[in-house]
């Protein structure tokens, strides 16, 4: 790595941008700060290629001038634009800035010689200002057009570095005020309130690969540190006991760390937008990562075995034995995802964290010798490899890393195509139509006349026998939610962070919740009973109703901005203030009533915003008596139906009954569909993975595989997976870390089992006790930081019951096992005494298993 240093005053002035540059690339550099008016600089002076500062030096090198350091740094860290035409833009943002800091300097050096007021308000009324009403005209023109926040396409450049720098210091000398510049205090929010982040990890691909290439498509800056191989004697062994779990990789946010891969991708994933586009997808990814890390036991025992030097007779018997039957099964599920996805993507219709995952493990194959150029499936394997690298913002990193071959694939992008299918009204495709006149994308907007044989004939061609659905690209997304919850995170107005998201998701779920008491008074309505009507409306409606609006109230009172999330519009305002409009029109909703003040203040703020009055003015008005009992009597009972879940298991608790466990807690029905083994061949087949558990959400027919892509996809659906990001990855990990100890016990437990020949006693001796005692170490840790009584501080998770019910058949064979671990065993009782998870164990023979 080259060795820089970067000379300036010891002020941030025309340095600090490109410290900020170091600083976010998690470069080293020497930061030499000059004293102005101790001598120093005079000293110094001659000796600068300009006879000014700043200056860096690059292994002696110097380079003069602020914007070519930056613009120098900015390349060399990947922070001057994605695209030669980006490059130009932030360039060419960074001009204007020294235009306008030219003016600005006539009034710095007019102060600093002791020039008149007169003669300072002159240069300021007739030289700044101009100048400055001239640069921040330009600027919010610029954010205006740019949705991202940032000042070039959608990631950070030294462009936003120069602006907020800039604007800091112009708020210093008061020529910036916060209130009446809100798009350029955006910009500057958003560049200084960035995330650290820190991996670490030994200095090659392994592990920390796909976390690495996350960071580098989401252009998002992180400290990637590297422990030498060759040196880890000293380093590795210095750092090991500060990391959470002994192990490498771990991600470090703010401070706060992360450890295991899959825990850390996940949680990037999510962070940027690459966990899949809706829970099903996010569950499917899980799934194959999952069904990954399992083959991956037989690569590393090979892998291990290699490395180790074993005789060849024996790294022969375990490839043949062990390796190559678990890869071809593996290769064999990867081709037939591949097959029916004609995405060419292994999840839904873009990259997910899963693609980046196999494709790695796919390449780090190829260079170990184990695809045959001679099979086909080797072969689809190795096009699906070069179509994952050859997009875009992944190429560069895939060509420049270690140990690292290019593939190279020609990728066209174009626009996608949309098409929205909905009835001749407003209902539930009206927030999406918003969304698209916000984002100023088109889209054609198909409208069906409810009755017809039109809507008659296209009705089973729709993914769920029901409108809304969207089109992008030929690729069809239904549920009116799952549509708009794609748009806003596609055009930006799903939240900027990922508790803004989930805050949008919650009020949009307690609308829904609201939604079956108001189609309960409507059905009633028309129903024409009076008595009937003024009980569901006193004993249903009205409590359902009241309840709703205090926690909009709520909400509305605490917002600084007026919006429902955050400083500006979501897909929440808009789904809310459409009902606003709807329940007016239905007569359930008394604009003039006191305690509604606020909801029609809000509605009249979203209905204000310039794109939306323009669609709202020219929109048909689609509220109709016909309306009245399709809005509400047809779609909202379509598309907010309970999903029908079907879940298969063998006749015991094994892998599967944490999902039943969480089915229990949120009180959700499902069909618990228990195969015996004598059934199993038969059913085998059916199977997406040849294996069980299996959730099918009967509505669709999709199947998720994979018991920890299932407990997470429920964990997720019913509140169970960590009250905050961090938690979630947090309890990811510690699934993972579970895991880990699960297979070093495997020779104990499947002996028990008696799916395996061991002699138990022994190995209780050998694997179980010193496996238990390192990872019940790790526990404790979590309790004792916990102030709930659980291993978050957040209340119950999916890791609680996943490892508590591992327990439950350790303690079944030996009722000594957590003996010396107190708070294990006092977190385990609680766990084990919650009572929807007692009584749904009483409900079943417990197996041993």
């Amino acid at each position: 790595m080259p060795s820089y240093k970067l000379t300036y005053f010891d002020v941030r002035g025309l340095a600090e941008a490109s410290r900020l540059l170091f600083h976010l690339a998690g470069v080293p550099f020497e930061d030499k700060r000059i004293t102005f008016g101790d001598g120093s600089w005079e000293k110094l002076k001659d000796s600068t290629p300009f006879g000014q500062i700043p200056v860096l030096s690059v292994d002696g090198f110097e380079i003069p001038q602020s914007a070519a350091i930056l613009r120098y740094l900015a390349k060399k860290f990947g922070f001057a634009g994605k695209t030669p035409e980006e490059q130009a833009w932030a360039d060419a943002i960074v001009d204007q800035f020294k235009d306008f800091f030219g003016a600005f300097r006539q009034l710095i050096v007019a102060q600093r010689g002791g020039k008149s007021a007169e003669e300072i308000e002159k240069i300021t009324s007739e030289v700044v200002k101009p100048a400055q009403e001239s640069y921040f005209k330009i600027l919010n023109g610029i954010l205006e057009k740019n949705k991202s926040g940032f000042l070039v396409g959608n990631g950070i450049t030294f462009a936003d570095l120069v602006i907020a720098e800039n604007i800091e210091s112009l708020e210093k000398f008061g020529f910036f005020n916060a209130s009446e510049q809100p798009k350029l205090s955006a910009l500057r929010e958003k560049v200084y309130s960035m995330p650290e982040y820190k991996l670490t990890y030994f200095d090659l691909r392994g592990w920390a690969e796909p976390a690495r290439q996350l960071f580098h498509l989401s252009h998002t800056p992180y400290d990637d540190v590297r422990i030498p191989m060759a040196d880890t004697e000293s380093s590795w062994e210095n750092l090991k006991s500060m990391t959470p779990f002994g192990q490498l990789p771990v991600l470090n946010v703010d401070g706060f760390d992360i450890p295991q891969s899959s825990a850390i991708c996940r949680y990037l994933a999510r962070k940027f937008g690459y966990a899949g586009k809706t829970p099903e997808e996010e569950a499917w990814a899980d799934a194959i990562v999952d069904q990954y890390k399992d083959f991956s036991v037989a690569f590393k025992t090979l892998l291990f075995a290699a490395r180790a030097g074993k005789p060849q007779e024996e790294i022969l018997k375990i490839r043949y034995e062990i390796f190559n039957p678990a890869r071809d099964a593996y290769f064999c599920h990867l081709n037939a995802i591949l097959k029916k996805n004609k995405s060419g993507y292994l999840v839904g219709d873009g990259l997910t964290w899963a693609d980046l995952v196999v494709a790695d493990n796919l390449h780090s194959l190829e260079k170990f010798k184990a695809l045959d150029d001679d099979n086909i499936g080797h072969q689809n394997l190795k096009k699906y490899v070069e179509k994952i690298y050859s997009t875009p913002d992944l190429e560069d990193h895939i060509a420049t890393r270690m140990d690292t071959e290019r593939f190279f694939v020609n990728s066209h992008r174009k626009m996608p195509q949309y098409k929205l299918c909905y009835f001749n009204l407003r209902g539930w495709a009206e927030p999406a139509r918003q969304l698209f006149k916000l984002a100023h994308v088109e889209f054609e907007d198909v409208r069906i006349e409810n009755g017809t044989p039109e809507w008659e004939a296209l009705k089973p061609k729709t993914p769920f026998g029901q409108l809304p659905f969207l089109t992008v690209d030929g690729f069809e997304i239904p549920q009116s939610a799952a549509i708009l919850r794609y748009l806003g995170r596609k055009f930006g107005y799903a939240g900027k962070t990922p508790e803004e998201e989930a805050w949008v998701d919650a009020i949009v779920d307690q609308f829904k919740d609201f939604v079956t008491p108001l189609r309960q008074i409507i059905m009633a309505q028309r129903g024409g009973d009076a008595a009937e009507i003024q009980r569901v409306k006193t004993d249903v409606f009205e409590p359902a109703r009241d309840g709703f609006f205090k926690i909009l109230n709520g909400i509305l009172e605490k917002s600084q901005s007026g919006f429902l999330v955050g400083n500006s519009v979501t897909w929440a305002d808009l789904v809310i203030a459409d009902i606003i409009t709807t329940m007016e029109k239905l007569g359930v909703f008394d604009v003039a009533a006191e305690g509604n003040k606020k909801l029609v203040q809000f509605r009249e703020k979203v209905n204000s915003i310039p794109e939306i009055k323009e669609h709202n003015e020219t929109r048909p008005d689609s509220v109709r008596e016909d309306e009245k009992k399709i809005t509400i009597g047809v779609c909202f009972h379509l598309n907010l139906r309970m999903a029908e879940y079907k879940f298969y298991y063998f006749n015991g608790r094994g892998l599967g009954d944490v999902s039943r466990q969480l089915f229990a807690l949120s009180g959700t029905k499902f069909e618990d569909v228990r195969i015996e083994q004598a059934d199993w061949p038969a059913q085998k087949a059916k199977m997406p993975f040849g294996q069980m558990p299996v959730l099918e959400l009967k509505s669709s027919g999709l199947q998720i595989p994979q018991s920890m892509a299932i407990a997470r996809y429920l964990a997720n659906k019913f509140g169970y997976a960590g009250k905050t990001p961090e938690e979630a990855a947090l309890a990811d990990a510690l699934i993972d870390q579970f895991k880990d100890f699960y297979t070093e016990i495997k020779p104990y437990y499947y002996g028990k089992l008696g799916a395996m020949q061991t002699d138990t006693e022994a190995e209780k001796t050998k694997t179980l006790i010193p496996a238990r005692d390192k990872f019940l170490a790790i526990l404790v840790k979590f309790l004792k930081s916990s102030n709930s009584g659980f291993l978050f501080s957040g209340g119950l998770t999916y890791a609680d019951l996943m490892i508590c019910d591992n327990m439950r058949s350790l303690i079944g064979w030996w009722p000594e096992y957590l003996n010396g671990f107190p708070e294990i065993k006092a977190w385990y009782e609680k766990v084990d005494s919650i009572p929807e998870i007692r009584k749904h164990l009483n409900s079943h023979e417990d197996k041993g298993f």
